[in-house]
């Protein structure tokens, strides 16, 4: 059985949001303000914010607990780690309570592997911000906008490349 990487996780996640209801954009940092990387940022119809980090081992896992900018930002309204199944008993662990957990598990069939999430522990939305603005959710979906382009570029060269 393959173990997800990062990629495998951000679809499964996205789908367990429901990237129909939901604005989700990975890979959020640069040009809207905060400051660090958030693998994953969801924003729900009334303009709450979601991040969801990413990690697939371990000592990854760990190691977010250890940088100084701990995910802190005005516009993030909760904070949710999705971990693959085999590292979930580590982040019940390690994970402080106040934030969310969802478990991504990978499904083998004859046909391959795929991915399913599921919540695990789910979190509050910290009410005591405000929801973000039009101009910043109009600025996050530019983003997000980039981010798609600069995915097509690369998988276009990549084909291209590759015969």
């Amino acid at each position: 059985m393959k173990r997800p990487h990062a990629g495998d996780m951000e679809l499964a996640v996205a789908m367990l949001l429901n990237y129909r209801i939901h604005s989700i954009v990975p890979n959020v940092y640069w040009g809207w303000g905060l400051r660090h990387e958030a693998d994953m940022i969801a924003v729900n119809g009334s303009g709450y914010v979601t991040e969801i980090e990413i990690k697939v081992t371990k000592s990854d896992l760990v190691n977010d607990f250890k940088k100084e900018h701990g995910h802190e930002s005005k516009k993030i309204h909760r904070l949710v780690y999705a971990v693959p199944d085999h590292i979930l008993d580590s982040a019940m662990s390690v994970v402080p309570e106040r934030f969310g957990i969802i478990a991504v598990e990978t499904i083998s069939t004859s046909g391959g592997d795929s991915y399913s999430a599921r919540w695990i522990r789910r979190c509050k939305y910290d009410k005591s911000k405000p929801p973000i603005s039009s101009n910043a959710l109009i600025k996050l979906l530019d983003l997000g906008c980039m981010r798609m382009w600069s995915i097509k570029f690369h998988n276009n060269n990549r084909r291209r490349n590759n015969g």
